[in-house]
């Protein structure tokens, strides 16, 4: 199961996807992971206002399956709250993929979006992911970080 982590009204990739309460401004679809990703948008919904809100949930639902893939496309950045729900995930063997803009390549993004919290290199991303995972992949991709981590 793909359990999307940001996802927005626009672009709902997960079987599962948690969409935050008041912030639109993950609201938007780059389409470029569409391939990877495709947009299903008949996915459950669930909105959320703090990272609580999903692990609970997910505890729920046992959203956290071994099988289970989750998403953070362009959503990893804003909230540093993920981090925990990071090393949850981790813990219970889910893979994780994020995308996420690459500071090494530009910071406009940090210029333009004055919700970006983090900004990352493809260094300080393996670094955080090399806590909880064994297997991190890198795709190719020049203006965002696209990484794939499993154990």
């Amino acid at each position: 199961m793909i359990i999307d982590i940001g996802a927005s009204e626009k672009a709902k990739r997960g079987d599962i996807n948690f969409i935050y309460k008041y912030d639109k401004s993950y609201d938007t679809r780059h389409e470029q992971y569409d391939k990877y990703f495709p947009i299903k948008n008949d996915g459950i919904v669930y909105y959320y206002e703090n990272v609580m809100d999903i692990i609970n949930k997910l505890n729920e639902i046992n959203g956290f399956d071994k099988n289970n893939t989750f998403l953070f496309i362009h959503s990893f950045e804003h909230n540093y709250y993920f981090f925990i729900l990071l090393e949850q995930i981790a813990k219970h063997g889910c893979k994780v993929v994020i995308v996420t803009p690459n500071a090494t390549f530009t910071d406009k993004h940090d210029k333009e979006d004055k919700t970006h919290l983090f900004s990352f290199t493809k260094y300080s991303l393996h670094n955080l992911l090399s806590q909880f995972y064994t297997n991190i992949e890198f795709k190719d991709d020049k203006e965002d970080l696209f990484v794939i981590a499993s154990n």
